[in-house]
């Protein structure tokens, strides 16, 4: 039995999910499960890393041999490698270079051995990225290369210029750069990197650096790029200053496809900052119909993506075939919902007849409605659906958007319409617990009583209890953690609260809420989550928690503390 310490005394044994209790299952959603599926088949099994006893726990250890130990409890061979590359990102961020190294060599053979070359060449590309990040540049692009799939390769150079490019570590870019051998990649990777550079404010070293390489020829292109980078940051002025260095530098372009990207490109920056007038002019004089109609309609879908759905409407009339405008049209109409402009998107989408309330345009149009005060419009949208799981589904939306501006008693009423039962019983929970964020306990009470089922009350009591954790409010989760009574559930929740705990720095309640969770797991002879596990004992947080939030980036501890190491300890004992 592990020992159960101080944050919720009294626990006996919620891992936040929006489906039904009976679904859920913590242990089984590893990182990277998109691809990895169940995929415990003998025929993708791959050797485990030899150890003379993995089970076996020292007196005092450190995270990363334990962390390495945990990593031989992964069954899938695929989740296996993505966590100890994982492992290995988080020495690399606390400046473990050779482990970090050692690791990724630990994972190479398990990668190379995936039978489903999908997450062969995923678990490679995240290797590679790693090994960049260390400074193995010429390896990782070896490892990239290995595929014969050009977008695959494409995609993974994206990620990894991307990632470096937020981490500010643009030379490790520009080296890996100047090892790609095949020019439409180096293209690919030059624009992404420049885009990057525009958006660490260095928009003199991007434009300098482009105007530096060899290819004449792909300057304007990479100059168009550039200025539509500054137009997505705001910066308006130094994007029409750039745009025009790149039509200065379009007589160099020579391929006509080639110099109708950038001439588009310079259409569609005008048209952001509100050129509107010249952009028609040019548009109107363009001879190619067909290369109009395209260029309108990116230029739509650019205003409406970045919130500017006035100017699109503009130009919505410029559009001649019906089908197109009807596109369009419900396109506009969904960014002034977004906007919370619900009254434009309504009126915007009855005038072209796009009415179709189970449509999820339409639902965005009635959350706008509701949010801007007329929720009888949005009602009626909703007596028009014909189902009754997308009616409940509706009314959800439009009680949850009423509870987060704090109207619980029309939330309420508009719950009541919900014919549903999980959905009726999670509405009440959110709308629960967007009272309670307000203190009004009791009200908060008398909501959860109408959840009836007790599995599903001990559900939504954890999600709550989770809720109550990530505001700070420990002595209220506390609480709803122990009025659950199912082991598994409250084990769950723990699990989730112990993780909410270690992001938020509070790292020695989060043990002692671990502590509890795996205590109960072992009651349920239930194996706790082994990702979560690593989370919360062995890796800590970078002190920039936006950069957290972006990239995911964790810092291996060096050392346990007595506590943790004692938890670390009994953790291999319970996995065994």
């Amino acid at each position: 039995m592990l020992i159960t310490v101080g944050m919720f005394p009294g626990c006996k044994g919620s891992q936040e999910s929006e489906v039904a209790p009976a679904t859920s299952n913590a242990s089984s959603r590893n990182a990277g499960a998109e691809e990895a599926g169940d995929n415990r088949s003998t025929e993708n099994a791959a050797e485990p890393v030899d150890s003379p006893n993995p089970g076996a726990a020292t007196a005092q250890q450190s995270p990363t041999e334990w962390a390495l130990k945990m990593v031989l409890y992964i069954d899938n061979p695929f989740v296996r490698v993505h966590m100890l590359n994982q492992i290995a990102a988080a020495q690399l961020e606390a400046g473990m270079n050779d482990q970090a190294l050692g690791t990724v060599n630990q994972a190479l053979p398990i990668a190379e051995g995936l039978k489903v070359e999908s997450q062969k060449q995923t678990s490679l590309g995240r290797l590679a990225e790693t090994l960049i990040k260390a400074g193995k540049i010429q390896q990782g692009m070896e490892l990239i290369e290995r595929s014969e799939n050009e977008i695959r390769i494409q995609y993974t150079l994206l990620g990894i210029v991307s990632t470096l490019g937020r981490l500010r570590r643009f030379d490790r870019v520009r080296s890996m750069i100047d090892q790609i051998e095949d020019e439409s990649l180096k293209e690919f990777a030059i624009n992404r990197l420049a885009r990057r550079l525009v958006g660490a404010d260095q928009t003199a070293e991007a434009v300098e650096y482009i105007e530096a390489l060899p290819q004449q020829e792909s300057r304007a292109f990479y100059l168009i790029g550039i200025a539509s980078a500054l137009i997505e940051v705001g910066k308006k002025q130094e994007a029409l200053e750039t745009m025009q260095r790149s039509l200065d530098a379009l007589p160099l372009v020579t391929d006509p496809e080639r110099k109708q990207q950038v001439e588009a490109g310079a259409l569609l920056i005008q048209a952001n900052v509100g050129e509107l007038e010249e952009v028609l002019k040019q548009l109107q004089d363009m001879e190619d119909e067909t290369v109009r109609k395209l260029m309108l309609g990116d230029i739509i879908s650019m205003l409406t993506e970045n919130a500017q759905p006035d100017k699109a409407l503009i130009l919505l009339p410029q559009l001649t075939e019906e089908q197109s405008k009807e596109i369009f049209a419900r396109k506009i109409a969904l960014a002034f919902a977004e906007a919370g402009q619900g009254t434009k998107a309504l009126t915007l989408m009855q005038n072209h007849r796009l009415i179709q309330a189970n449509d999820l345009s339409s639902r965005d149009v009635m959350i706008a409605l509701a949010r801007e005060g007329h929720l009888e419009q949005a009602l009626e949208m909703i007596e028009e659906i014909k189902t009754a799981r997308d009616k409940s589904d509706a009314c959800s939306d439009i009680a949850r958007t009423l509870a987060e501006q704090g109207d619980f008693q029309e939330a309420e009423k508009v719950a009541g319409k919900i014919t549903e039962p999980y959905t009726y019983y999670y509405c009440l929970c959110k709308i629960a617990g967007e009272v309670r964020k307000t203190g009004d306990v009791a009200y908060s009470e008398k909501l959860f009583q109408l959840i009836k089922d007790k599995s599903l009350y001990d559900y939504y009591q954890g999600i709550l209890a989770v809720d109550l954790a990530k505001a700070g409010k420990l002595e209220e989760s506390r609480v709803l953690v122990n009025r659950i009574i199912n082991l598994k559930t409250k084990s769950e929740a723990l699990i989730k609260i112990a993780s909410t705990l270690a992001v938020a720095g509070n790292a020695e309640q989060a043990v002692e809420a671990l502590s509890q969770a795996i205590s109960m797991a072992e009651q349920n002879q239930e194996k706790p989550d082994i990702n979560l596990l690593l989370l919360v004992l062995a890796m800590e947080l970078d002190q920039d928690q936006t950069r957290q939030a972006i990239d995911g980036v964790f810092r291996m501890k060096k050392t346990f503390t007595p506590k943790e190491n004692q938890l670390a300890q009994q953790v291999l004992k319970a996995l065994q």
